[in-house]
Formats: C-alpha cells, structure tokens, sequence
C-alpha cells in the first residue's frame, strides 16, 4: 500500500504583553488539542507580569513552546514579524493571547488550509460569527454583555463599524472581518507578507496582498469571547481613538490599490 501523506505541521505565533494568567489557562489545552501542532512560538512585546519565566517553565516538560523576547518598543506588527520569521511548521497561524480565539476554530482554520486554501481567516462578521459578547440577542446585546466584561465597549464597536461600513467602502472587494488577527496560511505565503503598520491595521492589507498574489483566501466564521482576565490592550484616550482610527483608514486607502 502506498504511504500515506504526512500531515501538514502547525507553528502557532501568540504575540503577548503581559498575559501571564491568559497563558496559564490558554498553552495547555492549545498543547493537548491543536492536532500536528508543531511549535508554539510566544513573541513578547516588554511582558512584566512574569509572562517569560511561566512559559520557561512550562517548556522544561513540552519542547514545543519556543519563548521570544523582543527588543524595541512594543509593536503588535512587529511580534508578528518575528515570529513568523522564526516559524519552521509547514502553516502557520496565529491568534490573540487572551483567551478570546476559541480553540476549536484554530484547528478548523488549519484544517481549511490543509484542504487546499493559502490563507484560511476566522471572521466575526459572516453568517455565524459573532463579536464579543454576541449570542442570540445580536450586536447591541452583545455590547450591553461587553460592558459587564474586562473588555472596554468601545473598541468593540469601533470595531464593527470598521468592518461593515468604514473598511468595506473603501476597499469593497468582498471581504467581511479586515481586522481579524486570527488566521492560518501556508508558511510561505504568510512569510511573504508585507506586515504594514504597528497595531491591527496590518491585517487590513493581507486580503488584498494575497488576492494580488492569486492566492486562494477563505474566510470561516467564529464568535469572539470576552476577556475573562488580564487587562485589554486597546487604547483608552480619545485621542488614541482617533489617531488609531486614521491607522486603519490609511491602512484601508493602501489596500485599495493594492486590490
């Protein structure tokens, strides 16, 4: 009988600042359930909560956890880059670290790409997606739910709006969830990725570089959980709001003649 072919492995990238109790709750069950998971690589932007010394320990009993830490001020952009760079599994994914990206559908992202997609995209905003909070009273239930969280409510919503409305008029090309931040490709693709700004507006722009590419890109739907610990990343002024706000929409103005 001829040999079956080897299943394609899984470098799984977690770019972190201060998650230590996320990371505690979250690596075990991605170890145990993640099937051909090849490497955990935990890239981290400045942690001082202990983030190192846990995953450290933790690799004393699984090889597969890889711990970065990196130099420079924090960039979400640039844990990415790091990480894919130091990545040696035949896919690779990547995903929030606080426990909001549910499991089960990190292994269907991988299984999407095993299947024959380049990029396989978790999105919040096609039929049986869900923002944080979403169930079935829809969105603005789902914001009252988020309010009672220790995720902020406004970023949530800025976040819808972003997807359905802003992002979409100016890109339209048919794309639902631009700032996903939740997706497996094969490793060469997503190292062939210009990782464009410091925060989530990077994700803007990979729909429109893999299009260009002819690579073949799906989006598959999951429900966003809130934050059960730790503290949100996202920013709390303003004026961070509306500098953040500009980010994307250049980011979105870029793609658009990338597509």
């Amino acid at each position: 009988m001829p040999d079956r072919p080897r299943a394609l492995t899984l470098s799984l990238v977690l770019p972190v600042l201060d998650e230590a109790d996320n990371l505690r709750e979250l690596l075990p069950p991605l170890l145990e359930r993640v099937p051909h998971l090849h490497e955990i690589i935990i890239v981290d932007d400045g942690s001082t909560d202990g983030s190192g010394a846990l995953v450290e320990t933790m690799a004393k009993s699984d090889p597969r956890l890889r711990w970065l830490a990196r130099n420079g001020a924090p960039s979400l952009t640039d844990s990415l880059r790091e990480g894919f760079a130091a990545a040696t599994g035949d896919l690779i994914g990547w995903m929030d670290a606080d426990g909001t990206m549910p499991i089960a559908d990190l292994h269907r992202l991988a299984e999407a790409v095993r299947d024959g997609a380049a990029l396989a995209v978790g999105s919040r905003f096609v039929p049986g997606g869900g923002i944080k909070g979403e169930l079935d009273g829809g969105r603005m239930a789902a914001l009252l739910r988020v309010g009672r969280s220790r995720d902020p409510v406004l970023p949530v919503l800025l976040s819808w709006a972003l997807n359905t409305v802003v992002v979409p008029v100016i890109v339209r090309d048919g794309v639902h969830d631009y700032t996903s931040g939740f997706a497996v490709g094969r490793r060469e693709v997503v190292q062939g990725f210009e990782l464009r700004g410091r925060h989530g507006e990077y994700f803007v722009s990979l729909f429109a570089q893999a299009r260009r590419r002819g690579h073949e890109v799906v989006e598959l739907p999951y429900r966003a959980r809130p934050r059960t610990t730790g503290q949100s990343k996202s920013v709390g002024r303003w004026m961070d709001y509306v500098t953040r706000g500009r980010q994307y929409l250049g980011a979105a103005w870029a793609a658009r003649d990338l597509a």
